[in-house]
C-alpha cells in the first residue's frame, strides 16, 4: 500500500533567484520541472510548487506517493536538481487531509452561516 510523502527543496545558492541561475542551475531546474511533470502524469506527484520569496527563506515542496520511505527517498534523490546539487532536499512522511480541485481565479464566496432566530414570544 502506498503512503504519502512531502519533500522540501531549497536552493543551495539562494542568490540564483535574484541574480539569475548559472547554466548548470538553469539546466538542472528545467530537468527538475520535466521530472515532476512526468511523475505527475504517472500519478506519483499530487502537487509541486515554490514560495515566491527570493531570499534564504524560499523553498519548494513536492507532495507525492511512494510504497515506503526508502522508495520515497530514492524518488527525492532522483530529482535532477537534487542530483546536480542545485537543490538540497528534506523528506517528510505526510498525509493529505484535504484536497480540492485547482482553484479558479475567482475568489470563493464567504461561507454561509445559518443564524437561528430566537422567538421572543
Amino acid at each position: 500500500m502506498a503512503a504519502e510523502f512531502l519533500y522540501r527543496i531549497t536552493p543551495t545558492r539562494p542568490d540564483m533567484l535574484e541574480t539569475g541561475p548559472t547554466l548548470e542551475e538553469m539546466l538542472a531546474t528545467q530537468a527538475h520541472f520535466a521530472f515532476l511533470e512526468a511523475a505527475r502524469d504517472a500519478g506519483v506527484v499530487f502537487a509541486a510548487g515554490r514560495t515566491l520569496t527570493k531570499d534564504e527563506s524560499t523553498f519548494g515542496i513536492v507532495i507525492f506517493r511512494a510504497v515506503d520511505e526508502a522508495a520515497a527517498r530514492q524518488f527525492m534523490n532522483a530529482d535532477p536538481a537534487v542530483e546536480a546539487g542545485v537543490m538540497k532536499a528534506e523528506l517528510f512522511p505526510f498525509r493529505v487531509a484535504l484536497w480540492a480541485a485547482r482553484p479558479s481565479d475567482e475568489p470563493a464566496p464567504p461561507p454561509r452561516v445559518e443564524v437561528p432566530i430566537l422567538d421572543e414570544g
